[in-house]
């Protein structure tokens, strides 16, 4: 994910948590990254497959 995420507007969005993909899905995501925009509530879930 690119170093600036942001809403329309520019607000960023803070990262929240992540956690390894390799328990939820054997062949998964490599890490499930959380990220939250306050004002607009909004809630991005991102999947890294490096």
């Amino acid at each position: 994910m690119s170093d600036d995420a942001a809403v329309a507007d520019g607000r960023p969005f803070q990262f929240i948590a992540a956690t390894s993909g390799y328990p939820w899905r054997w062949h998964g995501a490599d890490a499930i990254l959380l990220f939250f925009e306050p004002e607009t509530r909004t809630a991005v879930l991102t999947f890294d497959f490096s």
